[in-house]
């Protein structure tokens, strides 16, 4: 994947929550770029949750273009590439919606990206794994998917063998924390389950991988969008468990 130089200024960020009100009087920058934080006794202050995020500058607010949550128990990072790895298993699901022939037609298009290096270099491996279609949706498509993707995995017998899993979407980024921690649900009763996390980023930036990939899922999920408008493909839908469209389709990438 190509590098672009951003057309504006980036801040990286790290966000902590203590759970509490603390006064932290000191930070430990350690050799490897993580950081430490302590109270006046010296004592190290643990999160409960803590988030690395990426934005720039706006008039009214900043654009966010990825977060991406830490795991509280170890040292925190300010470097994106070393949050993403502490994920063995990442699906970048994307969805694009048109008006074709009277009907709003959602696809999701779903990337599997597996960690297969840490030391020395970092490296990734991804490829598209399918795609979802949705018709006139009556929540955002991209809820719809993440919601079918957890049954999915969730009902997969080898799910111990995914390991630390990841959602990225580029979608309500507000309501990310609250899903994360349980307060709220993905969809109706569906709340994000143990093994899984969710990363934001936007299709629109090529900041960090998580950009990328889910400008991957993007540009796939338009793919099949012109294949379906073109009039090419044969209407075959498939059993729809979880309602909130008038037509369902899984689409086996190929």
């Amino acid at each position: 994947m190509k590098r672009h130089k951003p057309s504006k200024p980036r801040t990286t960020s790290l966000t902590v929550d203590m759970g509490h009100p603390v006064e932290v009087k000191s930070v430990k920058a350690n050799a490897d770029g993580t950081f430490q934080f302590f109270d006046g006794n010296g004592a190290l202050l643990k999160p409960i949750s803590a988030f690395v995020e990426r934005s720039y500058k706006r008039r009214k607010s900043p654009k966010v273009l990825s977060q991406v949550p830490l795991d509280p128990s170890t040292p925190m990072t300010v470097n994106p590439l070393h949050a993403l790895v502490a994920y063995d298993t990442i699906y970048a699901l994307d969805s694009n919606t048109r008006l074709i022939r009277g009907q709003n037609i959602s696809v999701a298009a779903a990337i599997l990206v597996k960690t297969y290096q840490r030391e020395l270099e970092i490296k990734f491996k991804f490829k598209t794994m399918h795609a979802l279609e949705f018709r006139e949706t009556d929540c955002h498509p991209d809820l719809l998917a993440l919601r079918y993707h957890i049954h999915l995995l969730g009902n997969n017998p080898t799910i111990e063998k995914a390991g630390k899993v990841a959602f990225i979407i580029d979608s309500h980024l507000g309501d990310l924390s609250d899903i994360r921690a349980g307060i709220a649900p993905v969809l109706d009763n569906c709340f994000l389950p143990h093994w899984a996390d969710l990363i934001f980023a936007s299709d629109c930036a090529q900041d960090t991988l998580p950009n990328k990939f889910l400008k991957k899922a993007d540009t796939e999920a338009n793919k099949l969008l012109n294949l379906i408008e073109n009039g090419t493909l044969v209407d075959k839908p498939s059993e729809d468990k979880f309602g909130h469209a008038s037509y369902f389709r899984f689409w086996n990438h190929r």
